[in-house]
């Protein structure tokens, strides 16, 4: 087996640290995405992670990884490590790469996305909201909330990103994607925002992602 391993260190913002240890304290915000440990179950994959989730979001159904790779798809094993800090605070998965199916709306105080990646801005997202897959081929996309108040017109043009999933602290997600530049970043409940170094991602193959929050560090392993 041979492992390519893409990593640099990240630094955390002043501001960002200030903002998870907030998170981290005010359990009783009404954002804050409850985590509790059980043994789950999922289409053959046992899953160290639960989630309670307010609002509720969609996941993309975890995979069960002795299974082959879907024929013409790339494999995307993503695990948020486990950590003390910010360990009550579910986080948002997305992916504004290319190959994708865009239905994530957001809004951004600042853009300053680099390839490189690995880093975090600290209050950055001012409005996230996604739309079912199902509700965008029916050409009325529902849109739901998940930070702040979305736009009304749910054009589907204005549509930045693909809406993953919601991860604990220790939790991991696999999904298959379509072969492409691979640019996931993750948002917490209070917009935090932190953007994994950009990957071409290969049919055939598997990335193994992990993130670190406490450090805004993702490490990607091709197999």
């Amino acid at each position: 087996m041979h492992l390519e391993i893409f990593s640099r260190v990240g630094t955390a913002s002043a501001d960002a640290i200030r903002s998870r240890k907030h998170q981290t304290m005010n359990n009783g915000d009404a954002r804050a995405l409850l985590c509790k440990w059980q043994l789950v179950p999922v289409a053959g994959l046992i899953m160290l992670a639960g989630c309670v989730t307010m609002p509720t979001a969609p996941s993309v159904n975890e995979l069960s990884l002795s299974k082959p790779v879907v024929e013409g798809k790339a494999r995307i094993v993503f695990t948020r490590t486990s950590s003390m800090l910010g360990a009550v605070v579910s986080h948002y998965l997305i992916d504004r790469g290319t190959g994708i199916q865009r239905n994530v709306w957001l809004a951004e105080n600042t853009s300053q996305d680099s390839p490189r990646g690995n880093y975090d801005l600290a209050g950055n997202i001012a409005m996230l909201a996604y739309a079912s897959q199902e509700s965008i081929s029916q050409g009325a996309p529902d849109i739901k909330a998940l930070i702040g108040t979305p736009r009304s017109s749910g054009d589907v043009r204005d549509a930045k990103a693909m809406f993953i999933g919601t991860v604990c602290n220790g939790q991991t997600l696999a999904w298959d994607r379509n072969p492409g530049m691979m640019r996931l970043e993750v948002v917490t409940p209070g917009g935090d925002h932190a953007f994994a170094p950009h990957m071409s991602v290969e049919a055939g193959k598997t990335y193994y992602v992990r993130y670190y929050y406490s450090r805004a560090r993702f490490e990607i392993m091709s197999q």
